[in-house]
C-alpha cells in the first residue's frame, strides 16, 4: 500500500477492500498523544494474509481534531499517515 496522508473516509475505503482478503490479528497502541483539541496515536499491527497465508506487520499514525459542543466532543478532521 502507497505511504501517503489519507483522510478518514479514504482509509476507511481502503480498510473494507483490505479486509476482503486480510485479517488483523493484533493491534498494539503504542502512543496517544492529546494536546488542546489535538490527538496523535500511533499503532502497530499484524496482518494475515487470508489468500496466501503470509504475514506481515506495519505501523500508522492518526491525527485527529476536536471540537466541544453541549457538553460532547465531536472529531471534525481526522487523516491517517
Amino acid at each position: 500500500m502507497e505511504e501517503k496522508n489519507r483522510t478518514m473516509t479514504e482509509y476507511k475505503k481502503e480498510m473494507e477492500e483490505l479486509t476482503k482478503t486480510h485479517t488483523i490479528k493484533k493491534l498494539y497502541f503504542d502512543n496517544v498523544l492529546i494536546r488542546d483539541n489535538w490527538a496523535g496515536l500511533h499503532y502497530r499491527y499484524t496482518n494475515y494474509n487470508l489468500e496466501d497465508k503470509t504475514t506481515y506487520a506495519g505501523d500508522r499514525m492518526q491525527f485527529l481534531k476536536f471540537e466541544q459542543k453541549d457538553g460532547n466532543l465531536k472529531i471534525v478532521a481526522s487523516w491517517i499517515k
